[in-house]
This record gives structure tokens, sequence and C-alpha cells, in this order.
């Protein structure tokens, strides 16, 4: 490897990381969110600059440059899912060859001019099978992405530090900036930051500078990265992104949960645990893990142990794995909340994973240099541990491949998971088998405690009871979920008008129209005070205009016109039907 030109090695890479993921080109849009963010793109028809970097009405997260990302895919390719795909896993080849260098570097600064380590480093975060969610599914773009500016970033820094350039240093802080309008997991490289900051002397040895000779060396770049999350915090500020703050949002998570702090602190050393084990053994692989043994209570101990170590030793060994764990505790923060459709996911571990492979990959060189009796057997370790990643990584991108495939895979690992028993249901109505996938969705009951995934599964089930002729169960299922709901879901509302309306097109008893259009009036006020839209006014108008009631239409008419947007379809009839004679 030594003799390997760079760009050789760097196209061996590439070919690595397009030939393992060649199948996932071939994959559909998923139906857990990526049908959400297709289906809003296709809906929209103009966007602005201050609509991508506007935050989303009651959501926490900011996340302007992927919504910017999926906007361009719209206008490059028609939003087609080979070449979204394939966006991910150009990003990750990418990762894979940022990584690269950034290992080059840290090995070259001890005296490793073999490049082979630093080779390892990167086939090991190209072929981790603990990657494979992040980059197959589309939405984990936000987790590759940001690992793209998060490395690039570390890059710039290192450079900064090795050669004491400043314009370095500025564009490292750009690019951590940029990595965290991605995703806000990237924000947790800044304590790593500071620690490369004050850890590492111009030569780049493990030298521990004093936080005075560190700050007189390099305020410019110290000054850089505080400017840039300084800045990042302004930005989630601004007026029109005052919404639900990230912190609110988890706090009322955390209360709605009513955990006691030893249960919160039970659950995130859990989890912690349960992360560091994948790290090492990725084995099982699962795309909704809804549980974990409380074996992991200990292992998450011990990790939090390993961490006070290392933040006093500080040395290149102990920054990595410093940094894999930085970027793990937000997902100790979803695990706790419950905020994403599984307390625990493997893309949680795609950034992390960067710097744990660097790390243990210098781990290992250091141990084989101190125990020279198991050199001999180095090579042929690392043939069963590469070989074996890419076997999984591969067989992993070919489940991945279907969305049947997938959610049987899914279901079979986590058995009694009514969301994941929902996706399942869809994909075999996709796939033609609706006799099966209607049984399923009637059949399949929501978990206890999970209020925001019953809200979800019970509306399926509704289509599918609705779908079968039985409106009335549908509608007598919706309403007990919204009686048992304490946040009214929206999605549950909308089933519901529009189960009220196929009932009124269908009905020809005055009384019951009368009493079906109250409902429908009912229903789109509730929904408006949920979800705010002058088009709810315009239709609250059409039905009192068909009860006849002119003149609470008219009223309802003006507020659809005064409300809606200067390009909206039904703005112009709606200033006419706002016109319209009352009479006596």
């Amino acid at each position: 490897m030594m003799r390997i030109k760079t760009p050789y090695i760097v196209l061996l890479l590439l070919f690595v990381v397009l030939g393992v993921y060649y199948p996932t080109i071939f994959a559909p849009i998923n139906s857990i969110d990526d049908k959400k963010i297709v289906t809003r793109l296709i809906n929209t028809e103009h966007f602005s600059l201050t609509n991508i970097i506007r935050r989303y009405p009651s959501s926490p997260y900011y996340r302007p440059l992927t919504s910017a990302s999926f906007i361009a895919d719209k206008y490059l390719w028609g939003l087609e899912p080979s070449f979204m795909h394939l966006e991910n896993i150009l990003l990750h080849a990418c990762n894979v060859v940022i990584l690269f260098f950034i290992s080059r570097r840290f090995f070259r600064y001890y005296a490793i001019e073999n490049d082979l380590p630093a080779f390892s480093a990167a086939l090991l975060f190209a072929l981790h099978p603990v990657n494979t969610e992040a980059v197959n599914w589309i939405s984990g773009r936000t987790d590759v992405l940001a690992g793209t500016f998060i490395l690039l970033s570390l890059a710039l820094l290192l450079r900064s530090l090795k050669e004491g350039e400043g314009l370095s240093g500025g564009l490292a802080a750009l690019a951590f900036l940029t990595g965290c309008f991605a995703k806000e997991v990237a924000f947790f490289f800044f304590p790593i930051a500071l620690i490369i900051f004050v850890s590492f002397d111009n030569t780049g040895a493990a030298k521990v500078l004093s936080l005075r000779a560190a700050i007189a060396k390099r305020t410019f770049i110290l000054l850089a990265y505080i400017a840039a999350a300084g800045l990042y915090l302004f930005m989630r500020r601004l007026p029109f992104n005052k919404t639900t703050s990230i912190t609110t949002y988890i706090a009322n998570e955390v209360e709605t949960h009513t955990a006691t702090f030893p249960e919160v602190m039970r659950i995130g050393l859990k989890a912690l645990g349960f992360y560091a084990k994948k790290l090492f053994i990725p084995w099982p692989l699962n795309f909704s893990i809804i549980s974990i043994s409380d074996y992991y209570l200990a292992a998450g101990t011990i990790v939090v142990l390993c961490c006070a170590y290392f933040l006093y030793r500080r040395d290149v060994l102990s920054v990595f794995f410093l940094a894999s764990a930085s970027f793990i505790a937000p997902a100790l923060l979803v695990a706790v909340t419950g905020v994403a459709w599984t307390p625990l996911a493997e893309r949680y571990l795609y950034i992390p994973s960067a710097t744990f492979s660097i790390g243990i990959v210098y781990l290992v060189l250091i141990s084989a240099g101190k125990l020279k009796s198991y050199q001999a057997i180095l090579p042929f370790a690392a043939v069963v541990v590469f070989s074996t990643a890419a076997y999984t990584t591969t067989e992993r991108n070919i489940i991945w491949q279907d969305n049947l495939t997938l959610f049987q895979d899914t279901v079979e690992k986590s058995k009694g998971f009514s969301l994941a028993n929902n996706d399942l249901a869809i994909a075999l109505i996709e796939h033609g088998r609706q006799k099966e996938g209607y049984e399923l969705l009637i059949s399949n009951r929501a978990d206890s405690g999970q209020a925001k995934a019953g809200a979800f599964v019970d509306m399926n089930r509704a289509v599918a009871l609705d779908s079968q002729g039985d409106v009335e169960g549908a509608r007598t299922l919706l309403y007990n979920t919204l009686h048992f709901q304490k946040k009214v879901d929206p999605m549950i509302l909308q089933r519901l008008i529009k189960i009220s309306s196929s009932r009124l097109e269908k009905t020809h008893d005055r009384k019951k129209q009368r009493e079906l259009r109250l409902e429908l009036i009912d229903l789109y006020t509730q929904l408006h005070s949920i979800q705010p839209d002058a088009y709810n006014y315009y239709r609250i108008g059409q039905v009192y205009l068909f009860m006849k009631d002119k003149r609470e239409a008219r009223d309802y008419f003006a507020r659809a016109y005064k409300s809606a947007p200067d390009d909206a379809f039904y703005k112009l009839p709606a200033k006419k039907l706002s016109e319209m004679p009352v009479g006596r």
C-alpha cells in the first residue's frame, strides 16, 4: 500500500463504496418519512430562500441544507428515487475519501508514513454495516450530509493546527456551521474541536497545552468556531424561526413520558452501552430497534468511565473515541424521549463510526507494536473483518432494495411493533397482495404507551376498514382515537373529513346531510386550530353555502380571501363568493 499512489488509493475506496452500495440505486421510496418528503416537494410549487431557512411549524428540527438538497432533487432529476439514492451513496463515498486524508495526516504525525493504516480506517468506515441505514434511507441523508461537513471541518482544523494557517481554521469553522445546517448533531463537534484545540501542538503530538498557551497561539481559530456556533444558535432563533426550540421540545417530551431522573439515567446509560457495542459488533441489524437488554446498563457505565479517562488523557486515541461519544449523545436524548419512530436507530452511528474507525485502527496498530507475537495474525484478522463487513453490508443493501423485504426483516426482528407491521402491510398492498395487507392493517394494534404511533396505526386501520366497506367502523375507530389523545393529531381529523365527505355524497336524507355538514364544519374548525390554513376557511364557507346559510358562508369566504397567499387557486373564487348577495 505504501507504494500505491494516493489517486489510486482514492479510486480503490470509491470502487469499494460504489460496488457494495450498488443495489441501493434500485431501491424505491421508503414508506417511512421518504414519502412525506417527496409528497411535500411535489405539492410545493415555489421555493424561496426564506422558506428554505425557515423551520417548519411545531418542529424542533432546523435543517435548511438538507431541505435544500431535497429541493435540488426535484429540479435536477424530478425526485427520481434512483438518483436520490445515488446522491446518498456519492456523499458516503466522499466522506470515506475525506476520512482517508484525515487518517493519513494523523498517522503521519506519529511518523507512520505507510498509508495502509489510513486506508484501513477509511475502508472500515466504508464497509461498516451500521452505516447501511443512513446511506440506504433517503431520509437518512441528514446524517450523511452532516458527516460530510463535520469531516471537512476536522480535516481543515488539523491542517490549520499543523501549518498554522488562519485561512484553513476559518474554513474549518465555516464547514462546522454548514454541517449544523444539515443536522443538529453536527453541533456536538464544537466541544471536540475545543479538545483538539488544546490537545495538540504544531507537530501534532499528543502534548496537552495549557488553555492559556492554546488561546495565545490559536485565537483566530477559536474565535471562528465560537462565531460559527453563535451564528447557528442565532439562526435558529430568527423571528420566523421562533417555533419550538429543541430544548423546549425535548423537555416537553421528557415530561410527557413522566420518567423520573433515575429512569432517565438508566435509559440513557443503556442506550450508550448499546451504541458502543454496535460500533464493535453491529449485528443484528434492524430498522426498528424498540427494546434492548438491561445488561447494556453495565456497558454504558463502563463507557462513561472510559470517557472520563479519555478526557483526562486527551491524547490522539482519546480524542477519536471522545468524538464518537459526543456524536452519540443526541441519540441518547431520542432514546429517553422517544421523539423518533423508534427509540434506537443505527443511522445515529454514522458520524460516530467515522471517528471510531480511526481510533480503533490506531489502537490495533499500537497494540500490535507492543505485542509483536500477534503481528503475524494481523493481516489474516484484517481480511476476516473486512470480508465479513463487506458481505454483511452488501446483504443488508439487498434487503433495503425492496420495502417488502425490509419490513419483513424488521417485523421478524421487532415482533409486535405496530409501526413496522403497518409499513409491512403497505408494502404488501403495493406488491398486489391487497388481501394480506388489509388484513394485517385491520388486525394491527398500537403499542401501549405510544400515543403518536397509536394515532398513525389507527388511521391506517381506519383506511383499511373504509376500503373494505366498513365506513362506520372506520369512523368509530377514529373518534375513539381522538377521545384518548392528549393532543389532537391532524392526520386523524383529515381522515375523518374524508370519511364524512364520502358519507355526505352517498346519503339523500336531508336530516342526515345537515348532521354531516355540521360535523364537517366542526372538523375543519378543529383542523384549523392546529394547522392554520386559509383553505380551511374556504371549505367551511362551501359547507355553509350548501346549507344555504349565505351570511356565514360570506364571512368564511372573506376570511379565506384575506388570509390566502396571492398565488392560491381559491383566492379569486373566495373574493367573488364573499361579495355574493345575502338577501333577506
